[in-house]
């Protein structure tokens, strides 16, 4: 295979960029947080890494072989327009797009309790590392893939998508860290470090802020951005029963069932959209 035959292949290869920049790039702070003597808990972190295999066995892998394929058919039979993958300007217009697309799902994880029970997983961890990055749901495959539909629809190209999905994820794995304190002026319009900490918080100043993936706007348009002020303390308000990748997995789940069928009615259906 030559150069130029292998450039196509690797463009179509989104899952190798992630798994390859997460293993250096985590892999990377590790050595720096050993060399610094910084206190690292075992248990977070080997739960974090299962979680993150089983993100990409089920999700990823799962999903893309699942579901890559109702985004191709979106595109095929019902998109509206024709976005041109050669424009630099559709380039960025639909990053600039799904990042908006992306603050109103995470908005909603945090505001249903559904989409809590699945998302408090990634909130869980004690610590914010790289590893607390890659410590996503598997349940994300229940809804994350419909919210996507929005680009097929639009006329985007599925592949198109799948790459600026790649680069979300490789730039949402650098905003977990707390060998970072600021990036300077850039802590004003990005999600950097500084102002993911406050994201991902328990402080009750903090609770329910910072919502964007890659841009502030979103958050400082619809007022809920946070200035990190104080020392956050990582984690979720209410822990887990136990630490292990499986209860951790599971998320808030097992305790909403169970709600659910303790309720009567149009209880339940409360249950689910209620505030968690």
């Amino acid at each position: 295979m030559t150069l130029t035959d292998a450039l196509p292949w690797a463009a179509h290869q989104p899952i190798v960029w992630l798994v390859t920049f997460v293993a250096l790039m985590t892999a990377a702070e590790a050595a720096v947080r050993r060399r610094r003597q910084l206190p690292a808990d075992r248990v977070d972190t080997t739960t974090s890494l299962v979680l993150g295999v089983a993100y990409l066995a089920v999700k990823v892998i799962g999903g893309r072989l699942l579901l890559l394929g109702v985004a191709f058919w979106v595109y095929d039979h019902l998109r509206i327009f024709t976005i041109p993958t050669t424009s630099l300007l559709a380039w960025v217009g639909t990053f600039v797009l799904g990042d908006f697309v992306y603050y109103w799902v995470h908005r909603g994880e945090h505001r249903y309790r559904v989409l809590w029970s699945s998302h408090l997983v990634h909130h869980s961890s004690t610590e914010f590392s790289f590893t607390t990055a890659i410590r996503n749901p598997w349940t994300e495959i229940l809804y994350k893939p419909i919210t996507g539909l929005w680009a097929p629809l639009l006329g985007v190209n599925p592949w198109m998508a799948a790459t600026l999905g790649t680069v979300g994820l490789m730039f949402g794995l650098l905003q977990h860290t707390s060998l970072v304190s600021t990036v300077g002026v850039m802590d004003r319009f990005v999600m950097t470090p500084r102002n993911h900490r406050v994201h991902h918080a328990s402080n009750p100043e903090y609770l329910d802020r910072n919502f964007g993936g890659a841009l502030l706007v979103w958050d400082r348009m619809f007022g809920t951005y946070t200035e990190e002020t104080t020392m956050p303390v990582f984690g979720i308000t209410k822990p887990l029963a136990a630490r292990d990748p499986w209860t951790v997995g599971l998320g808030g789940y097992p305790e909403l069932v169970g709600d659910v069928r303790a309720a009567r009615g149009r209880d339940r259906l409360s249950l689910l959209v209620s505030r968690p």
